[in-house]
């Protein structure tokens, strides 16, 4: 409740305050908050967890699914690089021997690099950052690097959602929608993108989530205007278009 209570006074002094340097403090404000309600909320999901509050049902899943979003996030992010790659699933009937050689613990995700082995979503993308030709998507400065990995690691958790394909499929759409405000909230200063003039990694890795969420009929809502163009705008990018998921 007091988080909620400062967002709206947040809100309203960026009303008020529309340009100058009371407007980029209450920018930075809004960013900060959005950034401090995605940690409450994951410790509050933890917390639920560990008084028992929230009892885990085990079920069987189809993995393919979940693959599916993480290899649109590397393959889009490729694509931005103008680097080759290639999808090599474990989980069919009859995988490519490279699956079994070189991931027999079937890990996932997993890159294969000339013999370097790499896990973990984000470092993957951010390795494949680093190591390919063209344009950076992570900033060079210091502080500005620093924001957009405080993004990665806040509005890109509460985007991660498909409601389709889970298996609670309300408790994912709640998710979405929870992160469309989110993302709303982190695009309130005008910027065009998470990571400014031009789309950077954060951008890159909740694309094919917002699209997966419009397939499902859970767009971002009209209502959250800057959420709402930023779809437009990226719906059109040509490094989507060409690997759409």
């Amino acid at each position: 409740q007091p988080l909620h209570t400062l967002s709206l006074y947040s809100a309203a002094l960026k009303l008020h305050a529309a340009g100058g340097a009371t407007g980029d403090i209450a920018s930075h404000i809004n960013k900060a908050l959005a950034a401090l309600s995605a940690l409450v909320d994951s410790l509050l999901d933890i917390s639920k967890l560990d008084a028992g509050a929230v009892k885990p049902e085990l079920q069987s899943v189809s993995v393919r699914t979940l693959i599916e979003r993480i290899e649109a996030d590397y393959r889009l992010v490729a694509r931005e690089k103008g680097a080759p790659f290639e999808w090599v699933p474990y989980d069919v009937t009859s995988p490519d021997a490279r699956a079994r050689q070189h991931n027999p613990e079937r890990r996932s995700p997993l890159l294969w690099d000339a013999g370097f082995a790499l896990s973990e979503s984000i470092v993957i993308a951010q390795y494949i950052d680093e190591t390919c030709p063209g344009r950076a998507l992570l900033p060079t400065a210091p502080q500005l690097r620093a924001q957009v990995r405080l993004l990665l690691a806040t509005i890109v958790p509460k985007l991660e959602a498909a409601p389709e394909r889970a298996a609670d499929e309300d408790e994912a759409l709640a998710r979405a929608r929870a992160g469309h405000a989110a993302l709303d909230a982190a695009l309130s200063d005008g910027r065009m993108w998470l990571g400014g003039d031009l789309p950077l990694l954060p951008d890159l890795m909740i694309w094919p989530f917002l699209a997966f969420q419009e397939k499902a009929g859970a767009a971002v809502p009209a209502e959250l205007s800057s959420a709402a163009a930023y779809w437009r705008r990226a719906r059109e990018h040509p490094s989507l278009t060409a690997s759409r998921p």
